[in-house]
């Protein structure tokens, strides 16, 4: 899994989410809330699906190149600290 693999999961996830608003603010009915609430749990699903599988793709990545890791998680920090610093 690539970054732009997981950028296209986000978009199609978030073009759901907003059909799903849509359809929401359309109409109030009961049926319309079922209908929400199991469009919600089966994207919870996929969510959780496609997360487990960035992470185990983070881990096998993280275990291939230990000292990239290292060294990305170290600029990150200082960037972090540099941006904290500045405040």
């Amino acid at each position: 899994m690539n970054e732009n693999t997981i950028k296209r999961d986000l978009d199609t996830v978030m073009q759901e989410v907003n059909t799903l608003l849509g359809t929401l603010s359309s109409g109030t009915s009961p049926e319309g809330f079922q209908t929400a609430k199991n469009k919600l749990v089966e994207l919870s699903g996929e969510i959780k699906s496609r997360t487990q599988h960035a992470i185990k793709a983070t881990d096998q990545y993280v275990h291939q190149r230990p000292w990239q890791a290292i060294g990305f998680a170290s600029a990150i920090g200082v960037l972090i600290g540099v941006l904290v610093a500045r405040r």
